[in-house]
């Protein structure tokens, strides 16, 4: 869902508006214009906090973890190359559930964020070849997603619950066939996300658990987000 003239609008009556749209069913809201890039630095992370507050207990970072929110440029994320369809922390036994980007400044080509939902997944994977053999085993093959200390397993996909978690790095050497599969028609270009170019001022939260996320590769290095992460439950420890 996007929404636009919340130019206006301050950080508790934005997060207040994400969160209702998530207890509606939504997938994910992008938010233009919001004024959080006109603040000092100091000022921009009080307000991207108080905001995202709204939505659930902010997670710390796993890239800072002596913050809540954290800056995504070229020193903290350096590759410019696409990153593959995903889900955020699979490896843990309970990921953050949202996800917010914070948009201070897009690349000039490229960039782009990708959303691919659960129920649209499911009915481009019906028409494929194959495609349901697949669904069916996404929904019943346990695979151990594991890095560091932290380890879960669980099936890809949950088609009742419409959930999925997944990032082919993490899965075990027993699913390499299975994950092989999946991630080579996610990239193959047979399945069509939702495309959202961020840009200066934009807000784009996402339901962790109802879809998968890529970005598309870019050129110039100055693009910058501030990123934050929202907790499943109260226990931010249960994982």
């Amino acid at each position: 869902m996007s929404l636009t003239g919340e130019g206006t609008m301050p950080p508790e009556e934005i997060g207040h508006l994400i969160a209702e749209q998530f207890a509606e069913g939504v997938p994910y809201v992008h938010l233009r214009d919001v004024p959080f890039t006109r603040l000092e630095a100091a000022e921009q992370t009080m307000y991207i906090r108080r905001a995202s507050e709204m939505i659930g207990e902010l997670s710390l970072s796993s890239g800072d973890p002596t913050s809540d929110v954290w800056r995504l440029d070229t020193v903290t994320s350096p590759s410019a190359s696409r990153i593959p369809y995903h889900t955020d922390n699979p490896f843990y036994k309970l990921p953050e559930r949202f996800i917010g980007f914070w948009n201070l400044k897009s690349s000039m080509e490229g960039g782009e964020n990708v959303l691919l939902t659960v129920d649209n997944l499911l009915e481009q994977l019906g028409c494929l070849p194959d495609g349901n053999e697949l669904i069916d085993e996404l929904e019943t093959h346990q695979v151990t997603f594991a890095h560091d200390l932290s380890e879960a397993v669980h099936p890809i996909l949950d088609t009742r619950q419409e959930v999925i978690r997944y990032d082919r790095r993490y899965a075990d050497a027993q699913s390499v066939q299975l994950a092989d599969r999946f991630t080579q028609i996610l990239e193959s270009g047979r399945l069509r996300g939702h495309v959202i170019k961020l840009a200066e001022g934009d807000v784009l939260f996402f339901d962790n658990y109802r879809l998968l996320h890529a970005r598309e590769s870019y050129t110039d290095l100055g693009r910058v987000s501030l990123r934050v992460r929202i907790e499943a439950s109260e226990n931010a420890n249960d994982r």
